[in-house]
């Protein structure tokens, strides 16, 4: 039987994501800048900024500090953090959390998007602040690592209102909803890169051996 190395794969086929887990939670006395591993982003500052609409869902884009240009990425977001105000539901509601990364062409819709996974928390919000969930299982993918660019879209069982920058203020330079991310990231080697070290390796040993017997 004829086998396909894996990285003679599409993306679409090497994706590794994870489902729908028991929900974690939103907790306003977590600070989402210490929180993760690296913070990928930070625009949830709880000063400044206009308010949003009511709304149950929202999708914003962001572009994200993590390495572009050198390889496939193993990418896992650990958690997000959003900047909630007056106007989100007080009940304790369910919002679904999923990370889309945009493609090579940095683009919604451009044919090359990529689900990387979804994830629950509860809110009880209470007052205008920053709240942050630790996902209960990252969200974890194998992505080309061409753009940094990935949607982030929540839904809620009832209605929320954020804090939201114009692009002027924002970190992030980006208007709109305040989002922070974190997690981790690393380059995945090449083949060749992984044939060089393993021959390497190789030698070494060999080297290691001859000097012992000599």
């Amino acid at each position: 039987m004829q086998r396909t190395p894996i990285f003679g794969l599409g993306l679409a086929a090497l994706l590794i994501a994870t489902g729908p887990a028991q929900a974690a939670m939103f907790d306003s006395t977590i600070d989402p800048t210490t929180a993760f591993s690296t913070l990928f982003i930070d625009d949830a500052n709880v000063n400044g900024g206009g308010d949003s609409s009511t709304t149950t869902a929202i999708g914003p884009q962001r572009n994200l500090d993590i390495p572009t240009g050198m390889g496939p990425l193993n990418i896992s977001f650990e958690g997000i953090g959003l900047n909630f105000r007056g106007g989100t539901s007080t009940s304790e509601e369910t919002l679904t959390i999923t990370i889309e990364y945009l493609g090579a062409d940095g683009a919604l819709g451009g044919g090359d998007d990529l689900v990387l996974g979804t994830e629950t928390a509860t809110l009880a919000f209470t007052s205008t602040n920053i709240y942050t969930a630790i996902f209960d299982n990252p969200i974890t993918a194998l992505i080309d690592g061409v753009e940094d660019r990935f949607r982030f879209t929540v839904t809620s069982t009832g209605n929320m209102r954020f804090k939201q920058w114009g692009a002027m203020d924002s970190p992030s330079g980006q208007n709109g909803i305040k989002v922070s991310a974190g997690g981790t990231v690393t380059v995945v080697p090449e083949p060749s890169t992984l044939l060089l070290l393993g021959m390497m390796t190789s030698l070494g040993s060999a080297a290691m051996m001859r000097k012992r017997l000599g």
